[in-house]
C-alpha cells in the first residue's frame, strides 16, 4: 500500500517587498500585525490541506496562543484580512474558515515537484451523486477530501437554526428575545451575503452569558440605535464598557434610560427632562461645594479684617 502523499509544507516564500495587506496591517497594528500575518501563514503551511476551521475551539485557542493575540484583537485582524481579500471572505464570514488562495498559489511548485494535486479551496456543500454515473478508481487523496467534507457537513447539521438558538436562551424574556432577533436581523447586513452563520450566533450568545441580561439588552439597544452598520464584535465592546460603568459605581439605570431616550422619535420631551435632571444634579452637587468654599474664604477674610 502506497504511503499517503503529504499535504503540508515545511517552508513558503517570504517576499522582501510587501503589498497592501502588510502595509495596512503594520499601519494599524504595528509589529503585532506583522507577526500575526506570518505566524498565520506558518500555521496554514503546517496544517493538512492548508486551511483552518476556527469554529473548532481547540484550533481557535491554538491560533491565539501561537500569535500571542487574544479574543477581539485576533478576530478583528482576521476580519480585516477578509475585507482585504488576503483570506477568503465568504469562507471566513460563513464558516470561520481561514483559506488564502494567494498562499496556496505560492507553494504550488512544491506540489508539482511531488507529482500530486495542489490542495484546493475547501467546500462545505456536498453534491448528490448522479444516477448511473461511470465509476472510476478511487485514490487516497479523494477519500481524504470526501471524509473531511462529510465531517464538516455532519458538524453543520448538528448546529441549530438561529431562531432555535435564540428560543433556547431562556435567561431572556420573550420580549428580550424579540430584541435579540431584531439585532441579528440587523447585523446580518454587515455581511456581503446578507447572512450570519448560526455558529456565530451560538458563539456570541455564549459570550453574552458573561454579563447580566439587562446589560446585554442595553448594549443591543445602543447598537440598534446608533451603530447599525457595525458587526457583533462592536457590541462586545459596548457590553464591557457598560459592565465597567457598573463596577465603578456609575448609575447604570440612569445612563441607560438616557441612552434609550436619546435620539428616538417621540422621546424628545423625556430626553430634555433627563438632561435637566442631570444639570440639576451637577449644579446641586458642585454648587454645595462652591458655597462651602466661598463661606470658608469669607470667614478667613472677615477674621483678617477683625484683627
Amino acid at each position: 500500500m502506497a504511503r499517503p502523499k503529504k499535504r503540508t509544507v515545511d517552508y513558503f516564500p517570504h517576499q522582501c517587498n510587501h503589498g497592501k495587506t502588510m502595509f495596512i496591517l503594520e499601519q494599524k497594528y504595528g509589529n503585532d500585525g506583522y507577526a500575526f500575518w506570518f505566524k498565520l501563514l506558518e500555521l496554514l503551511g503546517t496544517t493538512e490541506g492548508h486551511f483552518l476551521h476556527l469554529e473548532n475551539s481547540a484550533d481557535w485557542e491554538f491560533l491565539q496562543a501561537k500569535t500571542r493575540l487574544y479574543g477581539d484583537k485576533c478576530r478583528e485582524i482576521l476580519d480585516l484580512l477578509a475585507r482585504l481579500d488576503a483570506i477568503d471572505r465568504e469562507l471566513w464570514e460563513s464558516h470561520r474558515v481561514v483559506w488564502s488562495q494567494n498562499f496556496v498559489d505560492g507553494i504550488a511548485p512544491v506540489y508539482r515537484n511531488r507529482g500530486v494535486e495542489t490542495p484546493s479551496k475547501p467546500s462545505f456543500y456536498t453534491q448528490k451523486p448522479s444516477d448511473g454515473g461511470v465509476s472510476t478508481p478511487e485514490n487516497p487523496q479523494s477519500r481524504v477530501e470526501e471524509s473531511r467534507v462529510e465531517k464538516s457537513r455532519v458538524e453543520e447539521s448538528t448546529i441549530k437554526t438561529i431562531d432555535e438558538l435564540i428560543d433556547e436562551a431562556t435567561r431572556y424574556t420573550a420580549e428580550q428575545r424579540a430584541i435579540i432577533r431584531e439585532y441579528w436581523d440587523t447585523v446580518r447586513f454587515t455581511r456581503r451575503r446578507g447572512a450570519v452563520a448560526p455558529s456565530i450566533v451560538k458563539t456570541e450568545l455564549e459570550y453574552w452569558e458573561r454579563f447580566p441580561p439587562d446589560i446585554v439588552l442595553e448594549a443591543l439597544n445602543i447598537h440598534l440605535t446608533k451603530y447599525r452598520n457595525k458587526r457583533e464584535e462592536y457590541t462586545r465592546g459596548i457590553m464591557r464598557r457598560l459592565q465597567e460603568e457598573r463596577r465603578n459605581g456609575g448609575d447604570f439605570n440612569h445612563t441607560a434610560q438616557n441612552r434609550e431616550n436619546h435620539g428616538r422619535p417621540g422621546n424628545r420631551a423625556r430626553t430634555r427632562t433627563a438632561r435637566t435632571s442631570a444639570c440639576d444634579y451637577i449644579g446641586g452637587k458642585y454648587g454645595a461645594i462652591f458655597e462651602k468654599e466661598r463661606q470658608a474664604v469669607h470667614s478667613t477674610t472677615s477674621g483678617s479684617l477683625d484683627s
